[in-house]
């Protein structure tokens, strides 16, 4: 259900999208770890944090992380909210992309980011822009 590896979220298509989607909201439901309680060892889940944040982890070119702060400013959460951030991340790097006159992939070295992915950007501009 994933994208391949080196696939950009610039280059999901709807049906894509609608799969990188419904892979996060099975994630953000499964067991990730137990905890301990006065009641005996509970499940975790994921939840939509982590869950986003594993994606990135596997797919950093076409998944990227977003956080409760995130969601809330945006207004999106579960699986249609992940599948417009998607497509909002990736109008975002075109816009960037066409103001900077490069190409997506080379976004990040025009920023003087090159270790970074350009899904990586938008993620840490996000971070700094819903905690002020």
């Amino acid at each position: 259900m994933l994208p391949a590896p080196a696939q950009r979220v610039t280059d999901l298509g709807p049906l894509q999208l609608d799969a990188a989607a419904a892979a996060y909201a099975a994630l953000a439901v499964i067991p990730a770890a137990w905890r301990s309680t006065p009641a005996g060892r509970v499940s975790v889940a994921f939840g939509q944090t982590a869950a986003a944040k594993a994606l990135f982890a596997i797919r950093p070119f076409a998944l990227p992380p977003w956080d409760e702060p995130m969601r809330a400013v945006l207004g999106l959460a579960g699986e249609a909210g992940y599948r417009e951030y998607l497509q909002l991340v990736a109008d975002a790097l075109l816009g960037l992309s066409k103001r900077l006159g490069v190409p997506v992939p080379e976004v990040p070295a025009a920023l003087g980011r090159p270790g970074s992915t350009p899904p990586q950007l938008v993620d840490e501009y996000l971070w700094m822009r819903t905690r002020r």
